[in-house]
């Protein structure tokens, strides 16, 4: 079965690339953080001075925890949304995008 697709919405592909940059940026931040919480430990000597400006560093990692995600998720949707939309324009020119596919028998 050979099928076309003509259109794609604009805020349909927008929302699903919005939700899937926020997922990835999120675990990528929390990794970032992880990461950088390790190696400051391993390489630094536990003072006073120290503590205080690591307090510093950790509480604006974690404001980028949930900036990094929130900021991924707007440039996603916005992606998404300006993809969709050069797709119809270009689709609307040229032809959808062919794509075969077959019926596939449920498993039992």
């Amino acid at each position: 079965m050979r099928v076309a697709i003509d259109r794609i919405s604009p805020l349909s592909l927008g929302v699903l690339l919005s939700v899937l940059h926020f997922l990835f940026s999120f675990f990528a931040a929390i990794g970032i953080i992880v990461s950088a919480y390790w190696v400051e430990m391993s390489t630094t000597a536990n003072t006073q001075v120290h503590f205080e400006a690591y307090f510093l560093e950790t509480s604006s990692m974690l404001i980028g925890v949930f900036i990094m995600p929130l900021l991924a998720a707007v440039i996603g949707f916005l992606v998404g949304a300006v993809i969709a939309f050069v797709y119809n324009l270009v689709a609307g020119i040229v032809g959808g995008l062919e794509i075969d596919m077959r019926r596939v028998d449920p498993r039992p």
